[in-house]
């Protein structure tokens, strides 16, 4: 997916949303956080917290 793609997404549900809503990743019973966003071209990399499931293997 294209940042462009995704920018453009993000806005579409924004728009939907009646409140500033946190974007996560994982089941609804155990979200993920972002802890960083950065660019190396030619890609852009989203970073999500660790689950516990992640850190107890």
């Amino acid at each position: 997916m294209k940042l462009s793609e995704l920018i453009k997404q993000l806005q579409e549900i924004e728009k939907s949303v009646p409140f500033d809503s946190e974007v996560v990743t994982g089941e609804d019973w155990m979200p993920q956080s972002i802890t960083q966003v950065y660019h190396e071209p030619p890609y852009t990399f989203i970073q999500f917290e660790a689950s516990s499931e992640d850190i107890d293997e």
